[in-house]
């Protein structure tokens, strides 16, 4: 299989070309001292497909680096099966080692024209992979597993609809609950918005939704400038957690992906709204033919419970996968 570098979807050409000049037009009368020209100007059309061709390139990079990091945004929607194995690793000032172990993929179900697909590990739909993620979701991504059936209702550039029904695992109690995935996504001049809703009602726990807007935009033609505001609501908790993510991302060769993060979590429930502010980089690489992911990201946090001091951290992660696109 063709392997799709983040270099090769960058040297994409717009394929723009202005009119022509044209000579300027004096009466008869006048006398024609020089034969003047008017500057080139582009027409609308050419325009349009300037605009066409560098959302192109913004989607081709976004769509190498979430294949690159296994990004959930890149596996929710993935065409093949695959499963992946996931171990993460932190420690922070003042606070021991933590460390989380998890197990997902998808499967295709054959004689169904790729349409139903059976998936199983844990939160799907949050974008982890380009951030630390907050305690709490780690807890929830080794403590409930889930299995979910889902349906590929539409599959277009634009729209992503999938709706699904399983069981979560809760305390050794499987969770019955019915829900969908919704992904839309749209060129806004040399933009790219991307909107990701998903809705699940529990049996037990009741309804939850967790939305993801990106906002994604080329920096000096070589790197990628991801906005992710992403927000969680769940009928079981009061409040209402937010969340607002800054990544650059720069490919420094075809096995290296180098990412400078700023994260700040917040919740409305809590006196102080803001919880936690974390800056770092990342720098992630592919070994084994591409199955084998190592990230390592230092990074320095000001958390809330410790008044907003600065604390020093490391995040490492390593990712086994199988089945996914090289």
């Amino acid at each position: 299989m063709a392997r799709v570098t983040l270099l090769g979807a960058l040297a994409l050409s717009t394929g723009c070309k202005a009119p022509g000049p044209q000579a300027v037009q004096r009466p008869s009368s006048e006398p024609q001292a020089s034969t003047a020209e008017a500057a080139p100007q582009p027409s609308s059309a050419g325009l349009d497909r300037m605009e066409q061709a560098i959302t192109h390139r913004v989607r081709a990079t976004a769509a190498w680096v979430d294949a690159f990091l296994s990004d959930e945004r890149s596996l929710a929607e993935g065409n093949r099966s695959w499963v992946g194995l996931r171990l993460d690793g932190s420690v922070q000032e003042r606070e021991g080692l933590d460390g989380s172990v998890r197990l997902a993929g998808r499967f295709i179900l054959p004689r169904t024209e790729d349409r139903l697909h059976m998936a199983f590990g844990g939160e799907p739909d949050v974008p982890e992979s380009t951030d630390v993620p907050m305690a709490e979701e780690t807890d929830k991504q080794v403590q409930n597993p889930d299995l979910a059936l889902q349906f590929v209702l539409v599959r277009t550039r634009s729209n992503d609809i999938r709706p699904e029904a399983g069981v979560r695992i809760h305390s050794f109690e499987a969770d019955p609950f019915a829900g969908l995935r919704w992904r839309h996504t749209e060129p806004l001049g040399t933009w790219v918005m991307r909107v990701t809703e998903r809705l699940r009602a529990y049996v037990d726990d009741g309804p939850e939704s967790r939305t993801t807007l990106d906002m994604e935009h080329l920096l000096f033609d070589t790197m990628l400038f991801r906005s992710s505001t992403r927000g969680i609501w769940r009928d079981e908790e009061p409040g209402y957690e937010y969340g607002q993510h800054f990544t650059v991302f720069k490919q420094l060769d075809s096995t290296t992906l180098l990412s400078l993060d700023w994260d700040t979590a917040f919740d409305t429930e809590l006196e102080e709204a803001v919880q936690e502010t974390t800056v770092g980089f990342r720098l992630s690489r592919r070994f084994a033919q591409n199955r084998l992911l190592v990230e390592i990201a230092p990074n320095v946090a000001w958390p809330q419970d410790l008044d907003y001091e600065p604390v020093l951290g490391l995040f490492v992660r390593v990712q086994v996968d199988f089945g996914r696109d090289e």
